[in-house]
This record gives structure tokens, sequence and C-alpha cells, in this order.
């Protein structure tokens, strides 16, 4: 998998950022939302 990362042109740092972008809108988007809706 990492190799088909580096031709999409991804480095270790990015995949970071990205990692952790989506943990943060994740983290964001339980408190905005009720918790009865059903993720799938």
């Amino acid at each position: 998998g990492h190799v088909y990362l580096e031709k999409w042109g991804f480095t270790t740092e990015h995949s970071l950022i990205i990692i952790l972008s989506i943990l943060v809108i994740s983290v964001v988007a339980s408190l905005v939302f009720p918790k009865k809706v059903v993720h799938k």
C-alpha cells in the first residue's frame, strides 16, 4: 500500500497530516452531530 501512496505523490509527512486531519474531523463530528446518528 505504501508504494501506491508514493505513486500518488504522498510522503510520510503528508500521510500523517491526513490521518491527523481525519481524526480531528471525526472528533469534531462526534461533538457536533447527535450521538443518536448511526455512522455506517
